[in-house]
């Protein structure tokens, strides 16, 4: 199992961001993950980091469909591999119903079909050949310029399983957030793999994993709380978590919700011999990378401890992992 570093939160200056980038270029092949942002952008961020000198495989988990054609996001996710000189997973996803809704007028009539087409654009834009594609929500026709790059993946944020079917023919990767363990193994991972779930068959597993020590003095459902509030506000994220099999009512409090996904995990909370233990369990769930997001570390106390826990959980799998993840 690959471990992957994500960039807490949105990023409103470069030093923070730096370190991070440092941190991945000194554990190598660690791939650093940023997500949406409306501070400094997420591509521009690592087109910066890249020409300082700091050329690490940069993941983006996701970037919204509403707001990049599928043929400007193939182009933006090769140069940064060419501008980094190193492999790109490029994640996609489409927010809420309501985001589609304000920023393109209307909201997607198939939402999972949207993504499904989306990244059949991006891989045909990718190969530099000409090529027309005609869909239920794209209709392209065109090319971009081909151009020798180290290689990108392009993926998808997955939640609840038709949008894993409808990506599993497509997808080079299926990323997952807030998603607990056992709803990966049992649901994500089996709908992505299809009806013969033998290796190398389906996109490539991603889960995103937000994590805290028990030795930090902090609350671990306050912090889960703070940091995902919009989040587990949102329908569709209610929605996956019933699925899941917790229990959330239209009427529980967010602290309520918060609750039940630290006790299920979605949040890791523990020792970091815990924490690896639990991580252990994804890679037993067919996960093949864990993004590990010290958020609450990050918040309350800065960069140093937040990545001093990512060296100290990473010393635990060592132990329970193989030692070449």
């Amino acid at each position: 199992m690959k471990i992957g570093l994500a960039f807490p939160s949105m990023p409103e200056s470069i030093a923070d961001v730096r370190s991070y980038a440092r941190w991945a270029r000194e554990h190598p092949g660690t791939t650093l993950w940023m997500g949406h942002s409306t501070l400094i952008d997420a591509a521009s961020l690592a087109s910066y980091l890249a020409g300082s000198g700091i050329r690490v495989p940069f993941g983006f988990g996701v970037s919204l469909i509403p707001l990049m054609h599928p043929m400007h996001a193939a182009a933006v996710a090769r140069s940064i591999s060419v501008l980094s000189n190193n492999p790109i997973s490029f994640g996609v996803g489409i927010s809420s119903q309501e985001f589609v809704s304000a920023v393109s007028g209307a909201p997607y009539r198939k939402p999972a079909t949207t993504v499904n087409e989306y990244l059949k654009v991006m891989k045909s834009a990718l190969s530099g050949q000409p090529f027309q594609f005609e869909g239920e929500q794209f209709s392209v026709s065109g090319s971009i310029h081909p151009l020798d790059a180290p290689g990108v993946e392009v993926g998808a944020g997955v939640l609840r399983p038709a949008m894993a079917e409808r990506i599993r023919d497509v997808a080079d990767f299926a990323i997952t957030w807030l998603c607990p363990p056992a709803y990966i193994a049992n649901v994500i991972a089996p709908r992505l793999r299809g009806a013969a779930p033998e290796a190398g068959r389906g996109p490539r597993l991603v889960a995103s994993v937000q994590f805290l020590l028990d030795r930090r003095g902090i609350d671990p459902v306050n912090a889960m709380r703070d940091i995902n509030i919009n989040h587990l506000k949102a329908p569709h994220y209610r929605d996956m978590i019933r699925q899941a099999g917790i229990e959330v009512e239209d009427a529980d409090s967010i602290e309520t919700i918060a609750r039940r996904s630290v006790e299920a995990d979605v949040f890791m909370y523990g020792s970091a011999r815990t924490i690896a233990s639990k991580l252990r369990s994804l890679a037993d769930a067919g996960v093949d990378e864990v993004v590990l997001n010290p958020a609450a570390a990050y918040l309350a106390l800065g960069t140093a401890p937040a990545l001093q826990d990512m060296d100290e959980v990473l010393s635990e799998l060592d132990l329970v992992t193989e030692p070449n993840m």
